[in-house]
């Protein structure tokens, strides 16, 4: 309990301490493995976090905390089908528990299981009318469904309506309109949410990709620059990095970003040369 505290309080060395003091005195103990995955969660080792995680499952299969942390943290470890199913073991013990609800369509979502994911989060939704998290999880998952982006963009724009300051529901606003080649409208949505938060890489990365796409180098070059800066892993802006710089005449730095997304797309095939 006490490495729970610290863990909320972001005192992570003391956790650490704390978690290898309860893990002597008894190793069997279901929550001390829990609390180290969630204290490795918060630091950042989604992998030994699941390890974690495993092995409290094993010692207590029904653990809800554990199978909690589970779905969340196989989801961020790009593992939706583990997601899945702690999910479904959740919503096996308390089928109309909205949380539960709730994680087993998001997991479903990742996993594209997207009829499981749509009937999840529509009961989820029926619960709690008022938690946007629902109403933005499933505009994702009907925006993923053949015909229908107009549902989708519905459910999106409610969640606008529940809650001004959504971001994450004004930019997949944009994306529809964007995959649809509208580009005005789209960038209209990537401005708005962008206004909210300023520094969502995503947002900045397709904003200054429409900007391109229109001509207005210098815009496009502002918004392009700013999100690989926050976020130097995302393959897709050191792409569009590399058609920008490639059109303004500046082969060389063209060029370092083509290399870099294409080690961010094979990272397998380049870590064997």
């Amino acid at each position: 309990m006490l490495a729970k505290v610290e863990i909320a309080d972001k005192d992570l060395s003391n956790a650490r301490l704390t978690l290898s003091r309860a893990a002597a005195l008894d190793p069997r103990l279901p929550e001390v493995w829990s609390q180290r995955a969630s204290l490795e969660a918060v630091e950042g080792r989604p992998s030994l976090a699941l390890q974690f995680l495993e092995k409290a499952l094993s010692l207590a299969p029904d653990s809800t905390d554990a199978l909690t942390l589970m779905v969340v943290v196989a989801m961020r470890s790009g593992q939706p089908q583990k997601a899945v199913d702690a999910a479904e073991k959740l919503l096996k013990s308390n089928p109309q528990n909205p949380e539960f609800l709730y994680l087993h369509g998001i997991a479903s979502l990742q996993n594209g299981s997207l009829d499981n994911a749509r009937m999840s989060l529509e009961s989820f939704i029926a619960a709690r009318p008022k938690d946007s998290r629902g109403c933005l999880a499933l505009g994702m998952t009907m925006a993923a469904q053949k015909g229908q982006i107009d549902a989708a963009r519905q459910q999106l724009l409610r969640c606008v309506e529940i809650n001004q300051s959504n971001y994450e529901a004004r930019y997949q606003l944009g994306l529809s309109y964007k995959v649809q080649g509208d580009v005005a409208t789209a960038i209209q949505f990537f401005v708005e949410t962008i206004a909210i938060a300023p520094n969502y890489p995503p947002a900045l990365r397709d904003l200054g990709t429409m900007y391109l796409q229109t001509g207005d180098e210098a815009k496009a070059r502002l918004f392009l620059e700013k999100s690989v800066s926050l976020d130097a892993s995302d393959a897709d802006t050191h792409f569009q990095l590399s058609r920008l710089y490639n059109l303004t005449g500046e082969r060389e730095r063209a060029k370092t970003h083509l290399e870099i997304f294409q080690k961010l797309k094979n990272p397998q095939r380049n870590s064997t040369q």
